[in-house]
C-alpha cells in the first residue's frame, strides 16, 4: 500500500544484529569502523571504478550474460548501471560485511570456474573512499548506506558513546544497509529507526538493459577529482582482466567513450572509441592440490580452482608489438590489478592469493604453484606469435622490477630454451617440424651485425635464426653467437662457386675493424681451383696479369676473378700486378729451387720452362732494372749450350763482360732464343750477366768467421776492416767490443760488392776498369761502407770491391797503393810514383815501343793490370791506357783504389806505418830535410799507431852530419837533447822535434842519446846569478847557472850542457840556449842569446821581439 516500506532484503534483521553486537560489545564497533576505514583509505582507496567493475563482471558471469557496464559522472554523483543477476539478499549481506564474501567457494551453477573475481568480501568497500551515501537499485528493490544514518543510530546507543566520542563522530558506513522505496524518484534522507518501521528512501528506477544500478554521491571535490581520473584511465586492462565484461561505457560530465571487448580462438579485440588493440590470449586452469591452500584462510581454501591467462598485445598480423598500449600497467592482475610490477609487455591475469589489501600477491604455495603454471603458459604462448623481431621484447630481461616478476622471470628463462619460438632464416627440416622456428639452445647468430649475411648463409648454417644482430635477449636465452673464426673455419668444406663467395664478402665487407680481424682464415677461391684458408698474401687479379691461370706453376696463389672482392685486399689479399706477382714469397721460393730441380728432373718436361717464362714474363711487365731483385739470380735458365744454369751464371751473347773474364770462368751464354724473346734488358733484370754482378745484403756482420758471402776473400777483407777500425780506436784491440760489449762485431746495415772480379783474365783489367766506373758498379767501388759499431757509432771504411781491387789489382806492375796521385800530401813525395791521366796517355805513346818493365821510377803513368803488355797491339794498347786515363780523371776512382793522397790516410790504414818504414828506408827514395821532420812529427802523432803495430825497421833514413843517409838501425840515435848533438854528431840520428823523441823511440825500438851518451860534465863552473833581463823574457829559467872558462863533457869542449838541474855555459851563446832549454822555452833561444851579446840594445831587441807573430 502507498507509504509502506518494504525490504526485500532484510536490513532491518542485518541493521538489529549489526546494532545489538556493537551495544554488547563496543571493541566490536571501533573493529568494524577501523577496518573500513582501513581498506577505504588505504587499500582500496583508488579501486572505486575497478571494484564497481568487478561486481558487473561477476553479476554477468553468474547470469551467463556479456557483461555491459555503463558508468556516468554527472553532477558530484557517480552511476554503475550493469547487466547481469541482480542483488540478492546474500549480496546485501556480503556488502554489508567485511571479508565475508557471498562468492566464496567454487563456480556457482552457469558460472565457469575462475569467472567470477570477487571473492574477499571487501572490494565494496573502496565506494566509502568516495562516497557517504552508497545505493544499490535492483530488480528487486533498493538498498542505501549512510554515514548519517549510521551516526544517527549509533548516538542513540548509550555503550557506544564514548567511542563515537573518541573517533571524534566517525562511523563506518558499510555496516548498516538500509531499505529504500521504489519508484520514489530522487533519494532523500533517511530517518531514524523508531522500532516499528523505517523512514521512507525515494528511490530511482533502472534502466531496462541493466539489472543493477550503484549510486555514488560523491563525498567532495577531491572525491570528484579523483572519480574522474580514475574514469580517464579505464582502459583495455579492465577489460582483459574481466572477460566477462563486452562492453563498458563511460559518460563523465558528457565527455563519452565506449570500451568493448570481443574475444575468439586465442585473440581478444579491445575498441576504445573506435580505435582497436589486439592481445593475443593463452589461459590456463584446472583443480588445486589442497595442500596448496593449507596456509590460506578457510573461505579461500574453498576455492579449489586456479586459473592463469596472459594476453600480450599484438598486431593484426599476430606480431607482437613489443609495448603496452598507452595507459595499461605492467602489473600482475589477480585478477584486477595489484601493485606487483611484471616487467614484460603482457598482462597476467591470474588467481594469486593476495593479501588483505588486494595490492600485493601473497607469497606461499599457491603463489609458487601459480608461478610455474603462469611461466609454462607464456613459454607456450610464444611459438603461437608471428615471427617478428619483437618476439625478442617478450623475454624477460635480467633485471626483475620486483619480487614476484623476479620469480616469473626466473620460471619462464629456465622453459625458454627449450621452446621453438625464433624463427628460423631458412626452415630446416628439423625447423619444420616446429613451424619453421628454432629452440634457443640449438639456435645460432653469426658474430657479426653485417647486412645480408644471415639471408647468405641460411642456406649452408643449420638453426641459424633470424633478426636483430644484437639483442640483450640472446644471452638470457643463451643463444651462441657463432664467431666470424669459427664461421671462416665451418665455410672451408664448402663446394660454393665462385660467385657466391663474392656475395659472402660483399655480405662481409662493412663489419667493424675488430670483427675484420676474426677473418684472417676466411676461404678464398683461387684461380687454378684450389681453396686457400686466409686472404692474407693471395693475389686479388689486376690490370696486366690477364693470365692469371700460368702462374700455378710458380706456386702463386691467384684469387679467382669471379670471386675477387675488395675485402680481400682489406684482410691482407695484394693486388696480383705483374709487380705484385712477381714479390709473391711464392715466386722467389719457385726462383730459389728452379735450378736444383731443373737439373734433377725434379719437373714433368716442360716445367723448367713454364717456371722460367712465368718469371721472365712478370718481370718484363714491371720493366724492372738490373739489381731490382738481385734473388732472381738464382733463377733455371737454359743456355745456348742446353744446360740449365742460374741467370747469374749466364752471359748475354756478345757483352762487354764476355771478354773480359778468363777462359775457364764457370759462365754460360745465354741462347739467342732467349734474348729474342724477351729481350737482353729483361733477362739483365733477371740477373743474367751484361757486366759484374753485384751482391746486395743488409744487416752483415763483420766476422770473418761467420760471413757467408759468396766474394773471393770477403774473410780476409773482414779481418782487415776490423784490424783498420782497431787502428783508428772504433774497436777495443784485440776484441770485436766497445765498452765491454764483448762478442758483438761491427754490422753493415746494407752491404754491397762487386762479385767475381776473381774471374777477370789478368790481361783484360784495363777494360774491366773501365766497367767498375760506371753506374750502378761505382758506388760499389767509390762509396765506403758504412758499420754501425758495438757502441751505437758510426764508422766508413772501403768497401769490399776497393778492398780487393788495393790488394789485386796492378798498375804498372804495381798495386794502387805504391803509387800517389799528382795532387796528393806533399810529404808523400819522393816516396810514391805520380800517377796520373796525363801520364797514362804519355805512357800509351810509349807502349809501342817499350814495355812497362822499363818505366823509371816516377814516370809510371797507367799501364795494363798484368806486369807488361807485350801481347797487345799497339791500337789495343793505346786504347787500354786511354780507358785508364778516363778512370784516373775521377778522383773518387783513385781515392777507392787506394792510389795514395794524404799521409793521414796511409798512417790510418792497417800496415800503413810499416809503409811509410819501409819506404823511408829505400835509399832511392828521395826526401828532404824537411820532409823527413814532419814524417817522424806525423808518425809520432798518428792515432792509433802502436809499438805493437810496427815491426821495428832494421834500416832507418837519418841525418848524418847534414846529409841525409839510410842508416842501420843499430847506429842511429833519436837525439833528445840538444846539449849532446856535438857527443852524438859522428852517428846517425833521428832529428825530429824533442816533444816526439820518447814517442819515436818507442815505436821505432830506438835508443835515445840521452840513453846512449853520458853527458858528464868534468871541469867546475861559478855559480851566476841570471841576468835580469833574461828573466824577463824567462820567468821559468832558474835563478843561476854555473859558468865555465872551458866546459868539459865527456872530454869534449861544448858550449852548455843542462845535467842535474843545473845549467852549464862556457859561452853567452850556449848560456842561452842552456837557459832556454831549462825553461822550456826553446824558441826563444836567439832571443836569449842577443840580449846577452848587445845588453845596450834591449830595447830594441825586445821592440823587435813584440813584432812577432805567435
Amino acid at each position: 500500500m502507498p507509504g509502506e516500506v518494504t525490504d526485500p532484503y532484510a536490513t532491518a534483521a542485518l541493521r538489529a544484529r549489526v546494532l545489538d553486537a556493537w551495544a554488547a560489545s563496543p571493541s566490536r564497533f571501533r573493529e568494524d569502523a577501523n577496518a573500513e576505514e582501513d581498506y577505504a583509505l588505504g587499500g582500496y582507496r583508488d579501486r572505486v571504478i575497478v571494484e564497481l567493475a568487478q561486481n558487473a563482471a561477476d553479476a554477468a558471469a553468474r547470469a551467463g550474460v556479456p557483461g555491459r557496464l555503463r558508468l556516468t559522472l554527472r553532477d558530484g554523483t557517480l552511476t554503475a548501471a550493469n547487466t547481469g543477476a541482480p542483488l540478492d539478499a546474500a549480496g546485501v549481506e556480503s556488502l554489508s560485511t567485511l571479508r565475508a564474501s557471498s562468492k566464496r567457494g567454487d563456480a556457482a551453477p552457469g558460472e565457469t570456474a575462475g569467472e567470477t573475481v570477487g571473492r574477499f568480501g571487501v572490494g565494496f568497500a573502496a565506494v566509502v573512499a568516495v562516497s557517504d551515501a552508497p545505493r544499490i537499485q535492483s530488480a528487486d528493490g533498493s538498498v542505501a548506506w549512510s554515514r548519517a544514518a549510521t551516526r544517527d543510530l549509533v548516538t542513540g546507543i548509550p555503550a557506544l558513546s564514548d567511542e563515537l566520542a573518541a573517533r571524534a563522530g566517525q562511523v563506518p558506513v558499510l555496516r548498516l544497509p538500509f531499505a529504500d522505496l521504489p519508484g520514489a524518484g530522487s533519494p532523500g534522507t533517511v530517518a531514524a529507526e523508531t522500532g516499528a518501521g523505517e523512514a521512507a528512501v525515494p528511490a530511482s528506477s533502472i534502466p531496462g538493459e541493466y539489472a543493477t544500478v550503484v549510486e555514488l554521491p560523491l563525498r567532495d571535490a577531491d572525491a570528484v577529482r579523483l572519480v574522474t581520473r580514475l574514469l580517464a584511465e579505464t582502459g583495455p586492462a579492465l577489460l582483459l582482466a574481466l572477460p566477462a565484461l563486452a562492453e563498458v561505457e563511460i559518460d563523465a560530465d558528457g565527455e563519452r567513450r565506449v570500451l568493448t571487448a570481443t574475444h575468439a580462438g586465442g585473440r581478444s579485440v579491445i575498441t576504445v572509441d573506435g580505435d582497436e588493440s589486439a592481445w593475443r590470449v593463452a589461459s590456463g586452469g584446472g583443480g588445486l592440490d589442497p595442500a596448496l591452500l593449507a596456509d590460506r584462510p578457510a573461505e579461500e581454501r574453498a576455492r579449489t580452482s586456479w586459473s592463469v591467462r596472459w594476453a600480450i598485445p599484438v598486431r593484426e598480423t599476430n606480431t607482437p608489438t613489443g609495448r603496452l598500449p598507452a595507459g595499461v600497467a605492467a602489473v600482475v592482475h589477480a585478477p584486477t590489478p595489484t601493485d606487483e610490477p611484471l616487467g614484460l609487455p603482457a598482462l597476467l591475469l591470474a588467481s594469486f592469493p593476495l593479501s588483505p589489501d588486494r595490492r600485493h600477491v601473497a607469497p606461499g604455495p599457491l603463489t609458487d604453484f601459480l608461478v610455474e603454471r603462469a611461466a609454462a603458459a607464456y613459454a607456450a604462448l610464444l611459438p603461437e606469435l608471428a615471427p617478428a623481431p619483437s618476439l625478442l621484447g617478450l623475454v624477460p630481461g635480467p633485471v626483475a622490477s620486483g619480487e614476484l616478476a623476479a620469480r616469473l622471470s626466473r620460471a619462464i628463462v629456465a622453459l625458454l630454451p627449450d621452446v621453438p619460438f625464433l624463427p628460423a632464416a631458412q626452415p630446416t627440416d628439423d625447423a619444420a617440424e616446429t613451424g619453421g622456428r628454432v629452440r634457443p639452445r640449438d639456435a645460432v647468430l653469426p658474430g657479426s651485425a653485417a647486412p645480408g649475411l644471415t639471408g647468405l648463409l641460411a642456406p649452408v648454417l643449420p638453426h641459424l635464426i633470424d633478426g636483430p644482430s644484437r639483442h640483450p635477449a640472446y644471452a638470457v636465452l643463451g643463444v651462441r653467437r657463432m664467431p666470424l673464426a669459427e664461421l671462416a673455419d665451418l665455410l672451408a668444406g664448402l663446394g660454393k662457386d665462385p660467385a657466391w663467395w663474392r656475395e659472402l664478402y660483399a655480405a662481409l665487407a662493412d663489419v667493424p675493424a675488430e670483427e675484420r680481424a676474426e677473418l684472417g682464415a676466411l676461404p678464398v677461391p683461387l684461380a687454378d681451383g684450389r681453396m686457400a684458408r686466409g686472404p692474407r698474401g693471395l693475389l686479388l687479379p689486376g690490370p696486366g696479369l690477364e693470365q692469371a691461370g700460368d702462374l700455378a706453376v710458380l706456386g702463386l696463389r691467384v684469387v679467382d676473378p669471379a670471386a675477387a672482392h675488395p675485402l680481400l685486399a682489406r684482410l691482407g689479399a695484394v693486388e696480383a700486378t705483374p709487380r705484385s706477382a712477381l714479390e709473391d714469397p711464392a715466386t722467389r721460393a719457385a726462383v730459389a729451387t728452379s735450378y736444383d730441380r731443373a737439373v734433377e728432373a725434379y719437373y714433368d718436361d716442360d716445367s723448367p720452362h713454364r717456371v722460367a717464362d712465368a718469371v721472365l714474363g712478370l718481370l718484363r711487365a714491371v720493366g724492372a732494372e738490373p739489381g731490382d731483385y738481385p734473388w732472381l739470380a738464382e733463377l733455371a735458365l737454359p743456355g745456348d749450350d742446353g744446360d740449365w744454369y742460374p741467370a747469374g751464371e749466364l752471359l748475354l751473347p756478345g757483352c762487354p763482360l764476355a771478354d773480359l773474364i778468363a777462359d775457364d770462368a764457370p759462365f754460360g751464354t745465354a741462347g739467342e732464343d732467349l734474348v729474342d724473346r724477351y729481350g737482353a734488358a729483361t733477362l739483365e733484370a733477371a740477373g743474367v750477366l751484361s757486366t759484374f754482378g753485384l751482391i746486395t745484403a743488409e744487416d752483415v756482420e763483420i766476422d770473418e768467421d761467420h760471413l757467408d758471402l759468396d766474394l773471393d776473400g770477403v774473410a780476409d777483407w773482414a779481418a782487415d776492416t776490423r784490424d783498420r777500425l782497431r787502428l783508428r780506436g772504433d774497436l777495443a784491440d784485440g776484441d770485436l767490443a766497445v765498452d765491454g760489449l764483448a762478442g758483438l762485431p761491427p754490422v753493415a746495415p746494407e752491404f754491397t760488392a762487386v762479385r767475381d772480379l776473381d774471374l777477370v783474365g789478368p790481361d783484360r783489367w784495363p777494360r774491366a776498369l773501365e766497367l767498375l766506373t760506371r753506374p750502378p758498379l761505382r758506388a760499389a767501388l767509390t762509396e765506403p761502407l758504412r758499420l754501425r759499431l758495438p757502441d751505437g757509432g758510426r764508422a766508413d771504411v772501403p768497401s769490399y770491391t776497393a778492398w780487393w781491387l788495393r790488394r789485386h789489382l796492378l798498375l804498372g806492375g804495381r798495386r794502387p797503393g805504391e803509387l800517389r796521385t799528382d795532387d796528393s800530401d806533399p810529404l808523400l813525395a819522393g816516396l810514391y810514383d805520380v800517377i796520373s791521366a796525363a801520364g797514362a796517355r804519355q805512357t800509351a805513346a810509349q807502349l809501342a815501343a817499350a814495355d812497362l818493365a822499363d818505366t823509371e821510377p816516377g814516370q809510371a803513368g797507367l799501364a795494363a793490370a798484368s806486369p807488361n803488355q807485350a801481347g797487345l797491339s799497339v791500337a789495343d794498347q793505346a786504347e787500354t791506357s786511354g780507358a785508364f786515363a778516363r778512370m784516373l780523371a775521377d778522383p773518387a776512382v783513385t781515392r777507392a783504389l787506394g792510389v795514395r793522397v794524404s799521409l793521414t790516410g796511409l798512417l790510418a790504414e792497417p800496415g800503413g806505418a810499416d809503409e811509410l818504414l819501409t819506404r823511408l828506408a829505400d835509399h832511392d827514395r828521395p826526401v828532404t830535410r824537411a820532409q823527413l821532420r814532419s814524417l817522424w812529427s806525423a808518425l809520432a802523432t798518428a792515432d792509433g799507431v802502436t809499438a805493437d803495430q810496427l815491426t821495428p825497421p832494421d834500416r832507418v833514413r837519418a841525418v848524418h852530419g847534414d846529409k841525409l843517409t839510410v842508416a842501420d838501425a843499430d847506429d842511429v840515435l833519436i837525439l833528445d837533447t840538444p846539449d849532446l848533438w856535438p857527443l852524438a854528431a859522428d852517428r846517425p840520428l833521428i832529428l825530429a822535434p824533442y816533444e816526439h823523441a820518447v814517442r819515436l823511440a818507442d815505436l821505432l825500438d830506438l835508443p835515445l842519446a840521452s840513453e846512449e851518451i853520458a853527458g858528464a860534465v868534468e871541469s867546475d863552473g861559478e855559480f851566476r846569478p841570471v841576468p835580469d833581463v833574461v828573466r824577463e823574457v824567462l820567468p821559468e829559467a832558474p835563478a843561476g847557472y854555473r859558468e865555465h872558462d872551458r866546459l868539459l863533457v865527456d872530454g869534449a869542449d861544448l858550449p852548455w850542457r843542462c845535467t842535474g838541474g843545473e845549467v852549464h855555459a862556457a859561452t853567452a851563446e850556449g848560456l842561452a840556449h842552456g837557459l832556454a832549454w831549462a825553461a822550456g822555452r826553446w824558441s826563444a833561444r836567439h832571443l836569449v842569446a842577443e840580449l846577452l851579446l848587445s845588453p845596450e840594445e834591449t830595447a830594441r831587441i825586445l821592440a823587435e821581439a813584440d813584432l812577432d807573430a805567435d
